[in-house]
């Protein structure tokens, strides 16, 4: 594999935006890329305290903060402390500023800072050689991508057209091994939509997009297509065959019918870009999945992340409390939830992360259901259904989170 190669820091004064801090510490600055995944790993002796924030561009100030990280503390200075904390890199955000400093009598002071420390603790999953090496096979629009996932087990994440449009997604997940065994798809991952033309619609309705055909189930003739598919082996775009490398990116971009433009031959009116990016890492696959409207459309419901045939007793991580459904049963979680966990009958877990950003923060979620499980197998999140949502002409629509898989 190849060697590691080093994040390129710039040191610069800057004034930082954290209240009662020193208004001129001394921090690293670098870009970054949307889906990136940082990770702040090392251990530190001598700093109590380490912050990160990202920006729009590279005048690190108050007008270009898209977020501000959480303090990292140091609880025991007198002995090395272990960092690791992984940070995938938001929408819009261009640069990432880190620094590390002490806090001594209640105010914070400059420590004597040295760049081989920052660059000790952060590293780019994204560039840094993995023991994980990931096999990439290619033909077509079938994606298959192993790695290592337990001792004598491999894991292969499978992609291919899917369901009644052929829409190439996450179609199974194969655990090679002694007992090896397959987790086969029966239902899209990411999620179709139910949406209307503004103007020159019929009477049709129902789901269209992901697995979904004309009759609003997976029978019926298509409802949307898959355009092009994109496999790209550490940022260089790849053709059929069989390769090796630390990072993967699969994008994939559809085009999508409306509910009241749908045809029954197939060829119904489109009315939405979809572009779905799934950037494998490690153990984790990140996904993000950015809509544009063609023309002015309204979304009525869309679920955007969802499991499919994992278990039949999800566990719901919400901002209130841990909610476990009762079995394979409909169950609702009343209050907006990051992590979906389901496990199956091997023992094995798949945990979807949503991330708290654009349709993710839930502001158009159903507020009885931020997200359910349903009595066939099936976990939701729900992004738009307490309100419609309308699009003009170009705006757009985003969501991201991640697969992670656990044993």
């Amino acid at each position: 594999s190849a060697e590691k190669q080093p994040i390129k820091l710039s040191w610069r004064k800057i004034e930082w935006l954290q209240e009662g801090a020193d208004k001129n510490l001394s921090v690293n600055v670098f870009r970054v890329k949307r889906n990136d995944i940082i990770s702040l790993k090392g251990d530190w002796v001598g700093y109590d305290r380490l912050i990160y924030a990202f920006y729009s561009s590279d005048n690190i100030s108050e007008e270009a903060l898209i977020e501000k990280g959480d303090k990292i503390n140091n609880t025991s200075v007198d002995n090395p402390t272990r960092i690791d904390k992984d940070i995938t890199v938001p929408l819009n955000a261009q640069y990432m500023a880190v620094s590390v400093y002490n806090f001594t009598n209640g105010k914070d002071l400059i420590a004597t800072y040295n760049k081989k420390l920052i660059r000790d603790i952060v590293e780019d999953n994204n560039q840094k050689t993995s023991n994980s090496v990931f096999s990439v096979t290619k033909s077509g629009d079938n994606i298959s991508i192993t790695r290592a996932y337990k001792k004598g087990v491999d894991i292969k994440v499978n992609l291919a057209p899917c369901g009644a449009s052929n829409l190439v997604q996450l179609k199974s997940v194969d655990y090679i091994g002694d007992s090896g065994y397959s987790n086969n798809f029966s239902s899209d991952l990411v999620g179709p939509y139910v949406m209307t033309a503004d103007e020159n619609g019929n009477e049709g309705g129902g789901f269209t997009g992901g697995w979904h055909g004309y009759n609003g189930d997976q029978t019926g003739a298509k409802t949307a297509r898959t355009e092009s598919v994109v496999v790209k082996c550490e940022n260089v775009e790849i053709n059929d065959g069989t390769y090796s490398c630390n990072r993967v990116d699969v994008i994939v971009t559809n085009y999508i019918q409306a509910g009241n433009t749908k045809q029954e031959d197939g060829n119904g009116r489109e009315v939405l870009k979809e572009v779905v990016t799934y950037s494998f890492v490690d153990n984790k696959i990140n996904v993000s999945v950015f809509s544009t409207a063609l023309e002015a459309i309204t979304i009525s419901k869309y679920y955007g992340m969802q499991i499919d045939h994992y278990s039949n007793n999800y566990v719901f991580f919400a901002d209130d409390k841990i909610y476990q459904s009762p079995g394979n049963v409909y169950y609702n979680v009343p209050n907006p939830t990051r992590m979906i966990q389901g496990v199956n009958s091997n023992g094995d877990k798949i945990q979807a992360r949503l991330n708290a950003i654009a349709l993710g923060n839930l502001y158009y979620s159903e507020k009885s259901k931020y997200s359910f499980c349903a009595d066939y197998g099936k976990a939701y999140y729900s992004l738009i259904g307490g309100s419609s949502y309308k699009l003009a002409k170009d705006e757009s629509i985003y969501w991201e989170g991640s697969y992670t898989f656990v044993e």
